[in-house]
């Protein structure tokens, strides 16, 4: 009899624990991700395990929600807005995926994306935040690629600091050769602070000026800087270092 119950305990804790993949087919004809027929299977019991997939869908969330899922993968020339006037957010577990050709954009305040613990997001594509107080932010060291070809845009639109601010040092957004972050608003993507560093650009990665906001030099890294606005960017000598402390780097810089 106690064998029975114990089988019927793990069996009880292998479903509570199973990941149900939902793919988005805008079944319900609405932009709300809680209405349960616009995913296939319908979306009926969500769950904090739950994989949602969006796959070559163009999809404007109107509707504001705050949901946990294990994985979110926006792939195949996917175009996703989340728009709406409530606060909205999403935490996930997993991996947070955009693939080459694939976008997402924020047009909402106060919108957060959660990289939970050992989760992961890796972005190809394009990721817009453009609203007041938008911000993405992770736990773990390099949590955050974003991968050769990928583009991150600080809309005209964003205020503060698109990856929050973090209590330690570590070096959780990492832009790799070849992706390019695109400066329009907000401030810097770093702690305030000279001594955190926890967004880091490769050599190879591109950094663009498009309002004339002058970038933070003192202690940071990056690799090619690019200024597309009509202000010219003077290298103040009291934000640079002392001799030997809190280096600036930079590959190359353009005026465009």
């Amino acid at each position: 009899m106690k064998s029975k119950s114990l089988t019927i305990i793990f069996l009880l804790i292998a479903i509570t624990n199973f990941a149900q993949t939902y793919e988005w087919d805008g079944g319900a004809t609405t932009g709300n991700i809680g209405d349960a027929a616009n995913w296939n299977p319908d979306r009926l019991a969500p769950t904090s395990n739950d994989i949602l997939i969006f796959d070559n869908q163009t999809v404007i969330l109107n509707s504001s929600f705050n949901i946990t899922v294990e994985e979110i993968r926006i792939i195949n020339s996917s175009n996703i807005t989340i728009s709406n006037p409530l606060i909205s957010s999403i935490i996930i577990k997993g991996d947070y995926i955009i693939d080459a050709g694939s976008e997402v954009h924020t047009t909402n305040a106060n919108f957060s994306i959660t990289i939970q613990g050992a989760a992961t997001a890796e972005i190809e594509g394009i990721l817009d935040f453009n609203a007041a107080g938008n911000v993405m932010i992770a736990d773990g060291d390099g949590a955050v690629k974003f991968l050769s070809g990928s583009r991150f845009i600080a809309g005209t639109n964003l205020t503060g600091n698109p990856f929050g601010t973090m209590p330690s040092d570590a070096s959780m957004v990492d832009f790799q050769d070849g992706s390019t972050y695109e400066h329009h608003g907000g401030t810097a993507p770093f702690d305030p602070g000279f001594s955190v560093t926890y967004v880091m650009f490769s050599d190879l990665s591109t950094y663009e000026i498009h309002d004339g906001a002058v970038p933070m030099f003192r202690g940071r890294k990056y690799g090619d800087i690019k200024n597309f606005s009509t202000t010219n960017i003077n290298i103040d000598e009291s934000a640079l270092p002392s001799a030997g402390t809190d280096i600036f780097e930079f590959n190359n810089y353009y005026g465009v």
